[in-house]
């Protein structure tokens, strides 16, 4: 059997890639969204707000996987997905409550929650994995973005901290490309940006990336079965 976690599920990729995992029967899967949602028979979904994450919702987190993690998990993959994009505008016009709620979402909550997974499956002998879902935004700047471009960057760095602190983890951090996501909508609705242009011909083009064929492709490549 094989446990993940994956953050997110509710739309885009982070579907994606539950539809997919919860199609093979040796799948057991964890998600972790703000809404209270129903998942699939022998599937969990813990209920957790990013943005303001407790010390109550991570014992929760601790004593699910701690629950799902029996004898017959050989694979546990920790799949960092869920962000958001926050305001997208200057530095000066950007409201300070929507600053530290994006922080929370991208950055924050992610350390909390792959720690914790650390904490639980550090003594386990089985193969251990994380996946964070990264962004070009992590090593290009882009007008209007700056938040999202610093938390991005932040969170990639961390991931590649951890994989030397613990050489039983593998860590990788997985660029997906420009999906056809609400995300994308979102940026094209920005057209002060000097990065419009481009987005917006990426669309027009019909060369935004399905989140299915990604997630799928990420499966392959990283996870070792189709």
């Amino acid at each position: 059997m094989n446990l993940f976690i994956i953050t997110g599920t509710t739309k885009g990729l982070g579907k994606s890639f539950y539809t997919i995992l919860s199609h093979n029967p040796d799948n057991i899967i964890i998600t972790i969204n703000r809404s209270d949602i129903k998942n699939d028979k022998g599937n969990f979904n813990l209920c957790i707000d990013l943005a303001k994450i407790t010390d109550k919702d991570i014992k929760n987190f601790q004593d699910l996987l701690k629950n799902k993690l029996t004898v017959n998990i050989k694979k546990i993959v920790f799949i960092n997905n869920a962000f958001t994009m926050g305001e997208l505008s200057k530095i000066d016009n950007l409201n300070s409550e929507d600053i530290i709620k994006s922080i929370n979402i991208n950055l924050i909550s992610s350390i909390l929650l792959i720690k914790e997974y650390i904490n639980v499956t550090k003594e386990i002998a089985i193969d251990k994995i994380v996946i964070n879902i990264t962004s070009g935004a992590s090593k290009k700047p882009i007008d209007g973005w700056s938040i999202y471009c610093l938390s991005k960057s932040a969170i990639e760095m961390f991931i590649k901290s951890i994989g030397l602190e613990y050489s039983e983890y593998r860590c990788f951090n997985v660029e997906p490309g420009v999906m056809d996501t609400q995300m994308q909508s979102q940026i094209r609705e920005f057209k002060d940006s000097k990065s419009y242009d481009y987005f917006d011909n990426l669309f027009q083009n019909q060369q935004l990336k399905n989140t299915d064929d990604t997630a799928r492709n990420i499966i392959k490549e990283y996870l070792l079965w189709t």
